[in-house]
């Protein structure tokens, strides 16, 4: 059994080089920023960079070299 402390600690990074990280999500006409359907998206985009986002630069608009993949999600049944 796991206990649980009364006191929230935020997860430790995964590495200290990434300062960028975006998701997107394909509803299966367009790319949009947030999902909030019980049904999961058409795919996901991952999007990572080594420098942050300059203060008032939409994610779109990353200026740096990152790392992007798609993946697409397909699941059957009910």
């Amino acid at each position: 059994m796991t206990s649980h402390s009364a006191t929230a600690r935020a997860p430790e990074p995964f590495t200290e080089e990434i300062h960028f990280f975006h998701l997107a999500y394909w509803d299966g006409t367009s790319w949009i920023e947030t999902w909030n359907s019980h049904q999961p998206p058409q795919g996901v985009e991952i999007t990572l960079g080594w420098e942050p986002l300059p203060e008032g630069t939409l994610p779109a608009d990353y200026p740096f070299e990152s790392f992007r993949r798609v993946v697409a999600l397909s699941f059957t049944g009910s």
